[in-house]
C-alpha cells in the first residue's frame, strides 16, 4: 500500500509562518531565561558555600582570640613601643590573607552554559531574521 501525498491550501501562509516563528522565538526566549535561572542557582550555591566557609574560619579565629591572655589597657600603652617582631610578621600574614580573599575569584562560569546560551542566542537571531524577511 503506497501513501499518497496530499496538499492542503493554507489561506494566508505568510501570517501562519509568522505566527509559528513568533512562537518559536518565545520558546527560545523561555529556554534562555531558564538557563539564566539555572546559572543564578549555581552562583547562589557557590556563594552560600563560600559564606559557610568564611563563617567557619571566623569562628576559629574568635576561638583563638578568646585563648589570648587579657591585657590591661594601661599596660598595653606602656609596652606599645616594644612591639615584638613576631607580632609584626603575624600582622603582615593577616594582611596578605585579607588581600588574597579580595583577589580570589569566587565563581568561575561553566563553559557548558556559555555554549548553550550562545546556541540559543544564535537560534533566536536566526528566527528573528526569518520573521523580519517575511
Amino acid at each position: 500500500m503506497t501513501q499518497d501525498t496530499k496538499y492542503v491550501r493554507i489561506p494566508s501562509p505568510v501570517n501562519s509562518r509568522k505566527t509559528l516563528l513568533g512562537g518559536a522565538i518565545d520558546i527560545i526566549q523561555f529556554l534562555k531565561d531558564y538557563e539564566k535561572l539555572l546559572q543564578i542557582r549555581k552562583e547562589k550555591a557557590v556563594y552560600i558555600n563560600q559564606c559557610k566557609r568564611n563563617f567557619i574560619d571566623l569562628k576559629k579565629e574568635f576561638l583563638e582570640l578568646n585563648k589570648l591572655p587579657k591585657i590591661d589597657i594601661a599596660e598595653l600603652e606602656k609596652h606599645e613601643q616594644h612591639v615584638d617582631i613576631k607580632q609584626v610578621i603575624d600582622i603582615k600574614k593577616l594582611k596578605k590573607k585579607a588581600e588574597s580573599f579580595k583577589d580570589k575569584d569566587i565563581l568561575k562560569e561553566p563553559k557548558k552554559n556559555q555554549k548553550t546560551s550562545d546556541k540559543l542566542q544564535s537560534d533566536l537571531d536566526l528566527l528573528k531574521a526569518k520573521l523580519a524577511s517575511l
